[in-house]
């Protein structure tokens, strides 16, 4: 498995990381990569997977390298951890946790003061605009 920033060599805020995973499937079915993203505290933040990505009749048997990228504006600040899984007929067959280990950056604030860690595991970059009446 490789992780790394899509632009720059550090993970930030702004920016999205893309995963590189390496498998190969030894049987005569496709296989399907699931990708487990885990916090500092142990919560699963969530999990994506081959098969719901894209790669619908899943990877058949043989070598490949897939990837994902996981948006920019979408963590917090904090280390992240991410487990790796192949699943075949909708059943796990390899699971491994703690793969790799990276920790996404506080991004720069401009134009505010500095208020700390935001809470919450996410830091969505979510659209506002006023409402004149």
């Amino acid at each position: 498995m490789k992780v790394r920033p899509s632009e720059g060599e550090q993970f930030r805020w702004e920016t999205a990381i893309d995963v590189e995973v390496g498998v190969e499937n030894l049987s005569d079915k496709g296989i399907h990569v699931t990708l487990q993203v885990v916090n500092a505290d142990d919560l699963v933040i969530f999990t994506t997977n081959s098969h719901e990505g894209g790669i619908r009749g899943g990877l058949e048997p043989g070598t490949h390298q897939v990837q994902c990228r996981l948006p920019a504006h979408l963590f917090n600040a904090g280390e992240l951890r991410l487990g790796v899984g192949v699943s075949q007929n909708g059943k796990m067959q390899f699971q491994a946790e703690d793969v790799v280990a990276f920790t996404v950056k506080e991004p720069v604030r401009e134009g505010t003061a500095w208020q700390g860690r935001r809470k919450g595991m996410f830091r969505l970059s979510i659209p506002w605009a006023p409402l004149t009446a």
